[in-house]
């Protein structure tokens, strides 16, 4: 499974939690995310919901750029994204704070 499939299915199970979605209401932030093969970015909504766009946004709040691989393990919980950073596997440009509250968000949805 891509990591962008991953992604998409975090979202849902985001916009299926109102409880989740209360948490995160008013976060407007873009993450995107860069790959080998793809790119494509998360944006959340004033409301608490969010939506998943391939490409590029031309303003991201933070860019994470990562194997494919490695951005389905660090979703998946496989891969701690502060060691995947420490060690190489990924790099940050933008707020770096952001990527950690992601990984964060991630977990709370699993």
């Amino acid at each position: 499974m891509t990591s962008l499939e991953v992604l998409k299915e975090i979202v849902n199970k985001l916009n299926n939690n109102t409880k989740a979605k209360e948490e995160i209401k008013g976060t407007k932030d873009v993450f995107q995310f860069k790959t080998e093969n793809q790119n494509y970015y998360l944006q959340f909504k004033e409301d608490g919901s969010a939506e998943v766009f391939e490409g590029e946004h031309p303003a991201p709040s933070v860019t994470m750029t990562a194997k494919d691989s490695d951005f389905s393990d660090i979703m998946t919980g496989k891969l701690d994204g502060v060691r995947a950073f420490f060690t190489g596997k990924l790099k940050i440009s933008g707020n770096a704070m952001l990527a950690n509250k992601l990984v964060g968000m991630m977990k709370k949805l699993k």
